[in-house]
C-alpha cells in the first residue's frame, strides 16, 4: 500500500483502505497458515536442491503447484507492475528449475557418487 497509494485510480485505493480496515475471518487465518506452511517447504525444498537432494526436487514441484492451487483462495490482489513482473519472473524461474533437476542427470550423479563413498 505504501507505493501503490499515488498510481492507483481512487476506486482501488477505496478497495484496498477497505480490506484493511477488515477484521480477519477464520477462513483468512486458516489460509494464511497455510501459505507460510508452503513457505517454509518451500524454502527447505530449495536448500535441498541446492544441496542436490534428490527428494527436494519432488518436494518443490509439489509446493509449487499447491500454491498454484492455493491462489485463488487469497482473492482480488492489487499489486504494482514492478511486483507482478518479478513475481512472473519467480514462476519462471521456478519452472526453469523444475525442467533442470528433471532434465538433467545431476541429482542422480551426486546420488551415484554418494553411494559410492
Amino acid at each position: 500500500m505504501l507505493f501503490l497509494e499515488g498510481k492507483l485510480p481512487q476506486p482501488l485505493v477505496e478497495y484496498l483502505e477497505a480490506t484493511y480496515d477488515s477484521e480477519l475471518s477464520t477462513s483468512d487465518i486458516s489460509v494464511a497458515i497455510v501459505s507460510l506452511t508452503m513457505l517454509l517447504l518451500g524454502i527447505f525444498s530449495s536448500i535441498g536442491l541446492y544441496r542436490l537432494k534428490k527428494a527436494s526436487r519432488n518436494l518443490f514441484i509439489g509446493v509449487n503447484v499447491l500454491m498454484l492451487f492455493l491462489s485463488p483462495l487469497y482473492g482480488p490482489v492489487v499489486i504494482d507492475t514492478f511486483s507482478y513482473a518479478f513475481d512472473g519472473l519467480a514462476e519462471i524461474s521456478a519452472g526453469f528449475i523444475i525442467a533442470m533437476s528433471y532434465m538433467t542427470d545431476v541429482l542422480e550423479g551426486q546420488q551415484s557418487q554418494e553411494e559410492s563413498a
